[in-house]
């Protein structure tokens, strides 16, 4: 329940945050487009209360990181969305305005005679543009398909946002576990040097013999320097994109890298999804409608102006009242470049959704193929290499006890054991950097399903702690004293 609500979270995280109703923006749109608004309008419904923007950095930090809490640290301090926050309210304040009919002018006028003092004539009059109310509604409109534009905007600036800390968060769960078995596989080789150390001195090894095990010692140390590095590298990458500065780096993640989920979805049905739900794709086709009411509103202004208004002049002693009213002829700007203009824009964003329809399809099919091949050696690992190499190191030990085998094929055959437990941990963490990578391509997340059958881990503890440690590290530290005795 726990791993379904956090990627409940997740999701709406990454399309939502604080968005209101897409739907609700639809405005006088056709049955298509209150459809393609109500589609987007499922995915943001939920929305994230205000305080997951604002969470206690303090409070986040006494526990271990989780991915969502991670998720909610990036998103509150992410420079770049809060801009874009803004950006939401200033389409909120032009679809207020675009909504707001002109004010009508009011106009007095008290004209004096030059031959007499005692004669004047005043008049009043009271103008609306009507163009404007005409054109109200196609304008609000606009104002309303541009916000709707801002918001698929801010959700596809926040998806990538926890899609890139999904991956920095998984990247530093492997070195983190990669990192402790390399400890143990450099533990075991300086041993290893310096019992072969104590031998060679002894005169019971060659020097060839010293000087191989020797370089292993040397080979394993520069090893995990470079580990090491890769670790802190990898938490300066997460500490970036959660907005953290150094004063908060003491953080700690979850130790344990999700096992492999039950089957992905197939292809297909993927690049079809990724047609309709990306948000770039959708964002374009924001842009699309948006061009086609500003095409009906130039249109709609061919004629550049047309007021209506109520006239009362007294003069003498008498009055007169009437209407009036003004229309700007359209005899020579018939707003035909502006319809061009409009029009290519069309066109250019026609072939542009093309363009984007065809390239989502494709990096659907790179993705996915780059999550299955994951998936394979993943599963490879899992159930066939890691498996093996224990079993080596079970025959090994129960040979060294027959005195069958020496310590150093032991030790090695150990160390064997551990690399590999080391390759499925990577191994698993690129599975789920390539799903975070189809999801970017698909543009959603894509929802994960129970294993078909529960698969024995490739250890009793767990990817990182290998099960037959105890038997082995023991012919280890008594090889260390036998050397430290001689």
């Amino acid at each position: 329940m726990h791993r379904f609500l956090t990627r409940k979270f997740i999701y709406f995280t990454a399309v939502a945050s604080g968005l209101v109703v897409i739907g609700a923006t639809t405005g006088c749109a056709t049955a298509s487009e209150a459809a393609d608004d109500y589609h987007f309008s499922d995915r943001v419904e939920q929305s994230l209360s205000k305080d997951l923007f604002a969470p206690s950095v303090t409070t986040l930090m006494k526990e271990r990181l989780t991915l969502s809490d991670a998720l909610r640290l990036a998103i509150a301090n992410n420079p770049e969305l809060q801009a874009q926050l803004v950006d939401l309210n200033i389409a909120e304040a032009n679809r207020l305005q675009a909504g707001l009919i002109e004010n009508p002018e009011f106009e007095a006028q008290v004209l004096f005679s030059h031959e007499s003092s005692d004669k004047k004539r005043t008049e009043f009059a009271l103008h609306q543009d009507v163009l404007s109310i005409i054109t109200s509604s196609t304008k609000k409109k606009i104002a309303t398909i541009e916000y709707g534009k801002v918001q698929k905007e801010l959700a596809n600036a926040i998806l990538k946002v926890t899609l890139d800390v999904r991956t920095g968060y998984h990247t530093l769960q492997a070195a983190e576990k990669t990192l402790s078995m390399h400890r143990r596989i450099a533990e075991a080789s300086s041993i290893a040097s310096d019992f072969a150390k104590r031998q060679y001195s002894a005169g019971n090894i060659s020097k060839l013999h010293y000087s191989i095990e020797k370089a292993a010692g040397e080979e394993a140390a520069i090893e995990l320097g470079r580990r090491e590095s890769e670790t802190r590298l990898a938490r300066e990458e997460l500490n970036r994109l959660l907005g953290l500065s150094d004063k908060n780096k003491h953080w700690q993640i979850a130790e344990q890298l999700e096992s492999l989920p039950g089957p992905d979805p197939e292809i297909d049905e993927l690049q079809a999804r990724a047609t309709v739900r990306r948000l770039d794709i959708a964002i374009l086709r924001q842009q699309q409608r948006l061009v086609n009411e500003e095409l009906k509103l130039v249109k709609s202004q061919i004629i550049p102006s047309l007021a209506a208004g109520v006239v009362t002049e007294s003069e003498d002693g008498e009055r007169f009242t009437g209407g009036v009213i003004s229309v700007g002829l359209p005899i020579f700007d018939q707003r035909q470049g502006d319809i061009a203009l409009k029009n290519a824009e069309l066109k250019k964003i026609s072939k542009l959704l093309e363009k984007l329809e065809v390239q989502a399809r494709y990096e659907v099919k790179i993705a996915h193929e780059h999550l299955d091949a994951a998936r394979k050696e993943a599963e490879a690992y899992r159930d066939r290499v890691v498996p093996l190499k224990q079993e080596i190191v079970k025959l090994f030990e129960e040979e060294y006890n027959y005195m069958l085998s020496g310590v150093y094929q032991l030790l090695e055959a150990k160390q064997g054991e551990i690399q590999s437990q080391e390759d499925y941990i990577m191994a698993l963490r690129d599975y789920w950097i390539a799903r975070a990578e189809l999801e970017r391509a698909v543009g959603e997340q894509i929802p994960t399903t129970e294993p078909l059958h529960r698969t024995t881990r490739p250890t009793s503890q767990s990817a990182s702690q290998p099960a037959s440690q105890p038997s082995t590290e023991h012919h280890m530290h008594q090889m260390h004293n036998k050397g430290e005795e001689s």
